[in-house]
């Protein structure tokens, strides 16, 4: 689960880089940051629960449109919040395909580790 909390500090850092950055009062950003920021949020925590366990998946919308947000804000002038939102996506996209087991062994391993249980009686 360690893709999922970053994937948690990545939603922090979105909902701060209005702030960071220093957004000018009639830009899109702000919004786009804080709904962003929510989105992959959830789909971070959403995983824990079992039946929702690949919710993560949904993150690479987020990273798809944080990437797109950002590339075409750039063709005006490239400005570091737009840049921020490029590298943010990118970075989003390779966590959010890292499975949420992925520091275990893989079950067949786990299973031929196991002790045999003794059998009920």
């Amino acid at each position: 689960m360690w893709a999922r909390h970053l994937e948690l500090a990545i939603g922090c850092w979105l909902a701060m880089s209005p702030f960071v950055f220093g957004y000018p009062e009639g830009d899109s950003s702000w919004a786009n940051d804080l709904t962003c920021a929510a989105a992959v949020v959830v789909l971070a925590l959403l995983p824990y629960w079992a039946p929702l366990r690949r919710a993560h998946l949904g993150e690479l919308l987020v990273a798809a449109w944080l990437v797109g947000f950002g590339w075409f804000a750039a063709f005006e002038t490239p400005t570091p919040s737009a840049q921020n939102h490029i590298v943010v996506g990118l970075l989003l996209g390779m966590l959010a395909i890292v499975p949420s087991r992925a520091s275990e062994p893989p079950l067949s391993w786990r299973r031929a580790e196991a002790p045999d249980a003794e059998p009920a009686p």
